[in-house]
């Protein structure tokens, strides 16, 4: 989908290509609406943000997640993406060493059974990460040709979803200048002139990342890149033990919404699994001693259950406040393992 209007202008030496409202209005009629590339998450033609804290805000392995539901089709974790045969998608992977991301993606890719060796992820996945270039150069989005030739790629390869990984990589200057960050958001946003659904990644400011703060007003730097978005995905730290994190959707086309996010991470097995589900009963406390009882039963006496485990087993409450609430009552030790002698526990509740 491309937006190419070239209305007429009264005088062909105008600088800006003006014309008629009506003449725009028609043509606009004739676009398809861009709709969601993964159903409630991601839109299609837009700029879209995600921010959390640095390092265990899990944004590239969101990122990952996103771009191979998309590329294969498959549902990956709750991110259901609209077309099931597969689209192009694009990363650029501007940090982070090449064999910790090719870890990432293995293990994304052995959980949800997905060849990146098949003839559909060859075409539909485009990847680039900056070791890859003599010389370490790197793409950045203050350069004039280096958006010209990734607007020309998007377009030649038909990409829908192109993921910029970090902003701040790809800016590479002072992110709390207003005049620089300008330039490189306007130069974002006319990447999806392609039709393509654009998406940033960027860290919250140092010392904020908290479940109560406001995602628009936590972001690091100018507050450029919050005026310029359609779609918002703000991670932020959730569990006391930073077990898993609260994503707000924020839209300006949909009710923002909020989701409890978990990874499963499993490095034995070698695989990596999101689990993703609404916000509204994440926080809910146990409503008795005999649902206390009965969640306790499933952990195996003596034996160590992960987290993500029990975001399974325990899927209507929060696990954090369960497992804090177990550990205050002397029933498990802190590592999650249950104690010898339960006999005479009282139960709060």
């Amino acid at each position: 989908m491309k937006f190419s209007y070239r209305p007429y202008a009264p005088n062909p030496e105008e600088k800006f290509l003006v014309g008629p409202l009506g003449h725009w209005c028609d043509y606009v009629a004739t676009l398809p609406e861009p709709g969601y590339l993964i159903k409630d998450f991601v839109m299609g033609a837009s700029l879209q943000l995600v921010t959390g804290p640095a390092t265990i805000g899990r944004k590239t392995w969101w990122a990952l997640a996103q771009s191979l539901a998309i590329a294969s089709g498959k549902t990956i974790g709750g991110l259901e993406p609209t077309n099931k045969d597969g689209l192009p998608v694009m990363m650029m992977e501007l940090e982070g060493g090449p064999h910790a991301i090719k870890r990432r993606i293995d293990m994304l890719c052995t959980a949800y059974a997905i060849d990146i060796n098949s003839a559909q992820m060859r075409n539909n996945f485009h990847w680039y990460h900056w070791s890859s270039e003599p010389f370490a150069k790197r793409f950045s989005l203050r350069d004039h040709d280096d958006v010209t030739w990734l607007r020309d790629y998007l377009d030649r390869a038909g990409i829908s979803f192109l993921t910029l990984d970090t902003f701040a990589q790809a800016f590479q200057g002072d992110e709390n200048s207003a005049q620089a960050m300008n330039l490189a958001v306007q130069n974002a946003c006319s990447l999806y002139a392609s039709g393509a659904a654009v998406q940033i990644l960027h860290h919250t400011r140092k010392g904020s990342g908290n479940k109560d703060e406001d995602i628009d007003e936590s972001i690091r730097g100018s507050s450029v890149l919050a005026g310029a978005y359609r779609v918002h995905h703000g991670f932020r730290i959730a569990g006391e033990d930073k077990s898993y994190m609260k994503l707000t959707f924020r839209s300006n086309d949909a009710e923002e919404a909020q989701y409890k996010v978990t990874w499963d991470i499993n490095k034995e097995k070698g695989t990596a699994k999101l689990d993703l589900r609404p916000w509204d009963n994440a926080e809910n406390e146990l409503p008795n001693v005999e649902a206390a009882r009965n969640l306790l039963e499933l952990i195996p006496p003596g034996e160590s259950v992960s987290i993500g485990t029990l975001n399974r087993l325990w899927s209507d409450y929060n696990v954090d406040g369960v497992l804090q609430m177990f550990v205050r009552a002397k029933v498990l030790k802190p590592d999650g393992v249950r104690w010898m002698r339960v006999k005479g526990v009282e139960f709060n509740g």
